[in-house]
C-alpha cells in the first residue's frame, strides 16, 4: 500500500489535472453537453479501426440516445463523466478511454471514504486495507459487505463498467488499484459524510458508522508516506537490474517501455555484468508493465533470442483527420514524429490499410548475448507493448512464462492519439491501429497465458526458489 500511496503523490504533484482549478461547481448546458458527446462519438467512429467489434453499432447508438436524454437540466463534470465513461468502455479497448476525473471533481472540503481497498474479481469481494488516519474504526483486512447498503459486488460492477479494457478482470484491476478507493466511491456514488459499513472480521459480521475524511486531510496524510526505502527513484525507474550471484541469477524489473537510448545503455551494462559474473538464469519481470514503445522489446530480444524474430504478424491502420492533427502538433514539438506525420498526411481520411510484417530482426552477434534459462513474469497489469513482448517470447519459445494471463490481448488495438472534448476539455484517447502479434489470428480474444499459472505476487519468489533448488 505504501507503494501505491507514493505513486499517488508523484501523480498528484506532477499532473495538471491536480491543479487548483477544477470542475466541481461548474454546470454545463444541454447544448454544450450535446456538442461534447457528438464530438466524442464522431471522433471514435472516424478514428478507431473498428469500434464495433464487441458492441453492435445499434446498441452503441441506443446508449448515446439514452445519455442525451439526461442532458435537459444540465450536468456537472462528474455527472457527465459517469454517463460517457461506460459508453467508451463498452468498446472493450484499453487504449480508447476517457480519463478518470480525479482532482477535477474534488476540492479541499470534498469528503472521501477513509480506507484504501483491494478488489478481487474471482471472489467478487473487497478487502479494506489501510485507514487514512489514526485509531482505525475497522480492523485492517476486513472483508467489506456493503457501504450504505451498496454491496461490494455492485461496487465492483460499477468500477468495471466505467473502466476501459479488453477483459473485465483487467478493468477491475486498473480501475480499483490505480486510484485511491475513496476517490472511486466519490466519483460513482452520492455518499454523505457518514458511511454505514457492513463487513466481516474473524468470521463475524459487524456494522460500523464511520466518518468521511476531507480531501485536504487525505492529502496531508499521503504526504507523510514514504517508500519502504525512503526513496522515490527506486519506484519511478523504468528498468532496474538486481543481481543474485549466489544462485547465478539476474532480475530485470522492466516497468515501462520508455526511452530507447537510455534502455540501450541499460542493456549494454546489464548484459556486460551478467556475462562477467557468470549468470545462468535471467528473470524478466513485466508484471507492472503497462506498455510504451515496443521498439524497446526488440532491443531486449536481441540479447536473448536464439533466432530471427518479430513481435508482429500484421497491422491494420485507419487514417483520420484527428490522427493527422495529432501527429502534426507532435511534429512541431518533437522532430521524431515528423516522418510519421509526413506519411499519414498523404492518406485519405477513413482509409484502412492492412500491412503484413515480413521483416525479421536478427539477434546481436555480441559475446554478451544470453544463452541461459529465462523466466518471464506476467500479471493482469501486463498490457499493450508488454503483452506483445510476452507473446513474442512465448511464440519463439525463449523460456518459461510464470504468473497470470496478461491484461493486454494477443490481438488488440493501440497506437492511441489524444484529444480533448471541446467544452468540458475532458481528455479522450482513441486507438488508430489493430495489432496482430506474431502467431495470432482474430480468434485470439484473450491475453498471453503463462506456462506456469499462479498469483502474480508469488511468482518471483516461486522462480527464485525453483532456481535455488535446482542449482
Amino acid at each position: 500500500m505504501k507503494k501505491i500511496i507514493l505513486i499517488l503523490i508523484i501523480v498528484i504533484s506532477n499532473s495538471k489535472a491536480f491543479s487548483q482549478t477544477n470542475a466541481v461547481d461548474k454546470k454545463y448546458t444541454e447544448v454544450e453537453l450535446n456538442k461534447d458527446l457528438d464530438y466524442l462519438v464522431n471522433s471514435i467512429i472516424e478514428t478507431h479501426p473498428n469500434p464495433f467489434s464487441i458492441i453492435t453499432k445499434k446498441h452503441f447508438f441506443d446508449e448515446v440516445n439514452t445519455i442525451k436524454s439526461n442532458f435537459k437540466n444540465g450536468l456537472d463534470y462528474r455527472e457527465f463523466y459517469k454517463l460517457i465513461a461506460p459508453l467508451v468502455a463498452s468498446i472493450y479497448d484499453g487504449h480508447t478511454s476517457v480519463k478518470f476525473p480525479g482532482r477535477k471533481i474534488l476540492n479541499e472540503g470534498s469528503t472521501l471514504f477513509p480506507f484504501s481497498a483491494t478488489c478481487d474479481f474471482k471472489k467478487k469481494s473487497i478487502t479494506l486495507n489501510e485507514y487514512v488516519g489514526e485509531n482505525a474504526p475497522i480492523p485492517s483486512n476486513a472483508t467489506l459487505i456493503s457501504i450504505n447498503d451498496i454491496s461490494s459486488e455492485k461496487i465492483i460492477e460499477k468500477i468495471i463498467e466505467n473502466t476501459s479494457g479488453e477483459n473485465k478482470e483487467y478493468r477491475l484491476k486498473m480501475g480499483s488499484n490505480f486510484y485511491f478507493f475513496g476517490m472511486i466511491l466519490k466519483t460513482y456514488y452520492d455518499f454523505d459524510e457518514v458511511f454505514e459499513v457492513k463487513y466481516i472480521v474473524n468470521n463475524k459480521i459487524e456494522n460500523k458508522r464511520i466518518k468521511a475524511i476531507s480531501f485536504k486531510n487525505f492529502m496531508d496524510f499521503v504526504k507523510t508516506k514514504k517508500s519502504p526505502t525512503g526513496q522515490v527513484n527506486d519506484i519511478a525507474a523504468d528498468y532496474v537490474l538486481t543481481l543474485k550471484p549466489e544462485i547465478k541469477t539476474a532480475i530485470i524489473d522492466f516497468k515501462y517501455f520508455n526511452d530507447e537510448e537510455k534502455f540501450d545503455l541499460f542493456l549494454k551494462k546489464t548484459f556486460d555484468s551478467i556475462n562477467k559474473i557468470g549468470i545462468k538464469n535471467l528473470v524478466i519481470d513485466i508484471r507492472a508493465n503497462g506498455g510504451g514503445n515496443s521498439v524497446l522489446g526488440n532491443q531486449l530480444f536481441k540479447y536473448i533470442a536464439k533466432k530471427t524474430f518479430s513481435q508482429y504478424g500484421k497491422t491494420t491502420i485507419k487514417f483520420s483527420q484527428l490522427q493527422k492533427d495529432y501527429y502534426e502538433q507532435n511534429c512541431k514539438e518533437d522532430s521524431t514524429y515528423c516522418e510519421t506525420y509526413k506519411y499519414i498526411s498523404k492518406q485519405k481520411n477513413g482509409r484502412i490499410v492492412h500491412l503484413k510484417n515480413d521483416e525479421l530482426i536478427v539477434p546481436n552477434d555480441s559475446p554478451n548475448r544470453f544463452d541461459g534459462k529465462i523466466y518471464l513474469l506476467t500479471s493482469l497489469r501486463t498490457f499493450s507493448s508488454a503483452s506483445n513482448f510476452a507473446q513474442c517470447f512465448k511464440n519463439y519459445k525463449m523460456g518459461t512464462i510464470v504468473g497470470e494471463e496478461t491484461g493486454g490481448w494477443i490481438v488488440s488495438y493501440g497506437d492511441k492519439i489524444t484529444t480533448k472534448l471541446p467544452i468540458t476539455e475532458m481528455p479522450l484517447t482513441i486507438s488508430t491501429k489493430k495489432f496482430y502479434t506474431i502467431g495470432s489470428t482474430d480468434r485470439d480474444a484473450h491475453g498471453i497465458v503463462p506456462g506456469l499459472q499462479m498469483d502474480a505476487e508469488k511468482s518471483l519468489d516461486f522462480v527464485l526458489n525453483k532456481i535455488a533448488t535446482e542449482k
